[in-house]
């Protein structure tokens, strides 16, 4: 796991549905999985093009940190 991740452990639906959790918890995306056809031309566009840096690229999975809480997968 990249520095500075965090594993959150998971929260079953019911415990959501009664409100115990959800009261509580803010609301924010900090994960967006976006499957592509072409990897290399994508890897080409966000690293040579934008100039981001990976925080993960191996085999077929390629990962940026987009703000303080977001990751991009590819």
């Amino acid at each position: 796991m990249p520095p500075g991740w965090v594993v959150l452990p998971l929260v079953s639906v019911a415990t959501l549905v009664s409100g115990a959790i959800l009261a509580s918890m803010d609301q924010r995306v900090s994960f967006i999985t976006l499957a592509v056809p072409d990897l290399a031309a994508e890897r080409r566009f966000y690293v040579e093009g934008l100039r981001w840096a990976p925080e993960l690229d191996v085999d077929d999975v390629l990962m940026f940190r987009v703000g303080e809480r977001l990751v991009l997968s590819l």
